[in-house]
């Protein structure tokens, strides 16, 4: 089966004052697989998904920039109708966090690369890592945020 996005693109939530984000998911089927990416700025603060059966696949902190984290789960037979995001918790803080729904993903190896961090300066577009894929055809999520 090919790999397809049952968003047609990605889903996006925002919060201001520290605030946890909540985004609505779009009706998925069991073994669909959802990404989770994004974060807040404040290194301090716990970053990611609050959501249970969510992998943490990365969890960055830019020096006292941001941080940020990606996280993935395989839907079971009752799949989520949402997921929760962490805010900073500090009323100065602005969280946001991105959703792609996959469809057709090897459910046993969803990623077949080591899944890797990349950094830049201010002045440059986001410039992911190299990878290198064990499969034929695999896909490549490559996912960036700005505090800029």
């Amino acid at each position: 089966m090919a790999i397809t996005l049952v968003t047609g693109g990605a889903l996006t939530g925002t919060a201001i004052n520290g605030a946890n984000v909540t985004i609505t998911l779009p009706t998925l089927a069991e073994n669909d697989v959802v990404y989770v990416f994004g974060g807040h700025s404040r290194p301090s603060a716990d970053v990611g998904v609050s959501t249970a059966g969510y992998t943490e696949l990365l969890d960055t902190t830019n020096s006292t920039l941001n941080r940020a984290s990606t996280s993935r789960k395989k839907m079971g037979a009752s799949p989520d109708t949402e997921v929760v995001c962490l805010g900073s918790g500090n009323v100065a803080d602005a969280a946001g966090y991105a959703v792609f729904c996959v469809r057709g993903v090897d459910t046993t190896t969803q990623e077949d690369a080591t899944t890797i961090a990349a950094t830049a300066s201010a002045a440059v577009n986001p410039n992911p890592g190299s990878i290198v894929t064990v499969t034929d055809g695999a896909w490549v999520l490559a996912f960036a945020d700005s505090t800029i």
